[in-house]
């Protein structure tokens, strides 16, 4: 059967496909519009609360804030705050006024260059005793704020060297053993000579009786060489050789620090008094002299800690010292004394 074209089917197809076509397109541009109206600045809502802007609250905040700066200001700078007193104590050979102007010119800087190091408040007492400790010889040292101006320094110094009397020269040795500084020479005046009469005979028969020296004896005055020469521990062994010089090793270090801790020991925990210490002979044997007449031989370079613990049993429990000779302690568990 044959079929008939029909045009006007034909017409309203393509009509219907080209409005198709047209929405589409038309549609895209819209959404581009929606978009763009979207994102244009809002209006403002005529009905939202306006907040005011609370002037009570920011003055308050400002004057706190004020009010700390002018505080910490007042306190850092002002004089009633300043370290002016300084206190010392355990002093014996480092000089008190010295050491008082050496924490002065530590503490007299400013952090940031605006803080005053000099102050109560802000003073740094690690600081000072780093310091001190490279400056000076000092064993242990404390130091306490006391308010408002104060500090309180407490020092234990350590012995850094000894002094030494070879029966001619006095010097300083070091912690080493070795000479460090010729001091001076012994006076004639500073020995216990012990003579004896001897009779003889001159060219004419006559009898002549004079006095010849047998033996001397060192007359170390404590007083007069503590304060000429310091509160240091004194050794005396008499040298035959040749005068001492500068760098020459005298005693080995053992000995040296054995001495020191019998001087440490004595002056610390009991009252006798060291007055000098006499080296017996090669072997770390030597005399401790008191002050008191008495003397304590002692063994310097071994077993110091139970020789004193012996000693000080004894005088507490056993020995009167105003009836003492002297008291031996070199031969372990054994003790004499006359």
């Amino acid at each position: 059967m044959k079929k008939f074209f029909n045009r006007y089917k034909l017409k309203r197809k393509l009509g219907r496909q080209i409005q198709s076509a047209s929405k589409f397109v038309f549609s895209y541009n819209q959404i581009n519009k929606h978009k763009d109206y979207d994102w244009r600045k809002p209006k403002s809502n005529p009905f939202k609360k306006t907040t005011e802007i609370n002037w009570k609250k920011r003055i308050e905040i400002f004057l706190l804030i004020f009010t700390i700066l002018a505080t910490f200001i007042t306190i850092i700078y002002s004089s009633f705050f300043k370290i002016k007193n300084i206190e010392i104590s355990g002093l014996k050979r480092i000089n008190n006024q010295e050491l008082i102007e050496n924490i002065t010119n530590i503490t007299n800087y400013k952090s940031f260059l605006i803080i005053p190091k000099n102050n109560y408040f802000t003073i740094d007492l690690n600081e000072i005793i780093f310091i001190l400790k490279q400056k000076y010889p000092i064993q242990n040292i404390t130091i306490q704020k006391i308010f408002p101006d104060k500090i309180k320094v407490e020092v234990e110094e350590k012995i850094s060297k000894i002094i030494y009397n070879d029966g001619r020269i006095y010097t300083y040795l070091d912690e080493t053993g070795k000479v460090i500084e010729i001091l001076r020479y012994v006076g004639e005046d500073e020995w216990l000579i012990t003579k004896k009469s001897v009779t003889s005979t001159n060219e004419l028969g006559e009898e002549i009786i004079t006095e010849k020296e047998i033996a001397r004896k060192p007359k170390i005055s404590i007083n007069k060489i503590t304060q000429e020469m310091g509160d240091y521990p004194i050794i005396y062994r008499q040298n035959d050789g040749d005068d001492l010089k500068i760098n020459d090793l005298v005693l080995n270090q053992n000995k040296i620090s054995g001495i020191i801790q019998w001087f440490n020991l004595l002056e610390k925990r009991t009252d006798i008094n060291f007055t000098y210490f006499f080296i017996e002979n090669d072997f770390g044997e030597g005399i401790i002299k008191t002050s008191d007449g008495w003397e304590i031989k002692v063994k310097i370079t071994t077993d110091i800690t139970n020789q004193f613990n012996e000693l000080e049993y004894l005088l507490k429990n056993k020995i009167d010292k105003n009836n003492l000779s002297y008291i031996d302690l070199r031969y372990s568990g054994r003790v004499y004394w006359k």
